[in-house]
Parts: C-alpha cells; structure tokens; sequence
C-alpha cells in the first residue's frame, strides 16, 4: 500500500507525503519473509527512492 501511494503523491508533486510514504513502505519491509514478492516491493521502493533523489536503506 505505501509503495502505491508514495508513488502517487511523487506523480501528483507532493514529495513530502512520497517520503513518508516510502519510509513507512521500507519500515514495513522487516515484518515480510524475503521471497520474491517482498523482493519486488522492495525493488518498487528503491524506485521511487531513486526518483527522490533519496537513497534507500542500507540494511537489506
């Protein structure tokens, strides 16, 4: 859910609501295993990061 609308609010030019999205999306990311789907949310993360201009969390 955060991964869309840190997308969304990027699109709409919102860049603060995008970045608190995007924390919260990464934030979420340590209660999921690491099977390929919680891998391509995380992908989706680092590209919205990427469009940011932000760099995504170290731990992985």
């Amino acid at each position: 859910m955060d991964l869309n609308l840190a997308e969304a609010y990027r699109k709409l030019g919102d860049l603060d609501r995008a970045r608190d999205h995007l924390r919260r999306g990464y934030a979420a990311m340590d209660a999921f295993g690491d099977d390929g789907y919680v891998q391509m949310i995380r992908d989706g993360l680092d590209r919205i990061a990427d469009r940011l201009s932000l760099k995504p969390p170290a731990v992985r």
